[in-house]
């Protein structure tokens, strides 16, 4: 079982999409490609892909869950970019102000850790799907195959978006990781269980 504990942030813990006529529902974590999953799951299901919540739906425990996983100090980097884009893009970032954020590393649900967001789950009713290039043409075999039903690709990008909307702190960011120490043994603490967790997974894969 998947353990980890509650922060504040707005993401609802254990919120999820339940496939109504199929064994499945999907789990959105943030910057886990969570806006493009959670917008092919609505425009192939429509009304049978319904919100709801995996720690109060008893009959989801006889479901298996499917989860977008991400490298998980790719996903945090993404995410404390993310935060800083919507929350501080008015304001330049100072070696100062990055060791901060290094220093208090959570922030919201897009710092938050993985295993925070599934605790509970256990890891054998899941279906794992990695965060990358192949996303898409793995979900799209999924559908095919498992579902039965045509992917639908939507219209919006889910890699590396991150670049898009802030380069400039994006650059700072990933620089200031890599080229010191204590903000990698800082971020490689706070991460632990996601990366133990993540390097004892398989992944759905179309090949």
């Amino acid at each position: 079982m998947i353990k980890g504990k509650a922060q504040h942030h707005k993401h609802t813990y254990g919120f999820c999409l339940d496939l109504l006529d199929y064994d499945y529902y999907y789990i959105p974590l943030p910057k886990r490609a969570c806006t493009y999953c959670e917008k092919v799951f609505t425009d192939v299901f429509g009304k049978a892909c319904i919100q709801t919540n995996f720690i109060n739906n008893i009959p989801l425990k006889k479901k298996t869950a499917l989860v977008v996983m991400r490298e998980p100090i790719d996903g945090y980097l993404s995410g404390l970019v993310e935060f800083l884009h919507r929350n501080c893009s008015q304001y330049t970032l100072e070696f100062e102000t990055i060791d901060l954020l290094f220093r208090q590393l959570f922030f919201d649900e897009h710092t938050e850790k993985m295993t925070n967001l599934l605790n509970g789950i256990e890891e054998e009713n899941c279906i794992f799907f990695q965060f990358g290039y192949n996303l898409t043409k793995d979900l799209r075999h999924f559908f095919n195959h498992r579902l039965n039903k045509h992917f639908i690709n939507p219209d919006i990008g889910f890699y590396n978006t991150r670049h898009l909307k802030n380069p400039m702190f994006y650059q700072k960011i990933q620089k200031a990781y890599e080229n010191n120490k204590n903000f990698q043994t800082r971020v490689n603490d706070y991460l632990r269980p996601d990366i133990e967790l993540y390097n004892s997974l398989r992944f759905y894969s179309s090949k």
